[in-house]
């Protein structure tokens, strides 16, 4: 599947807007990547 980085960048900003999560922010970056491993893992065991 091939992404626009238009359509990405819109859903980084969508993401932002709705989560007000700081993207930029690695600390910020490293807490919601551990939550998204933590949903795959309960979601997918």
């Amino acid at each position: 599947m091939q992404t626009v980085r238009h359509s990405v960048k819109y859903r980084l900003e969508r993401i932002h807007d709705m989560t007000n999560f700081d993207l930029d922010d690695s600390s910020e970056q490293f807490i919601y990547h551990t939550c998204l491993i933590h949903y795959y893992l309960w979601e997918y065991k």
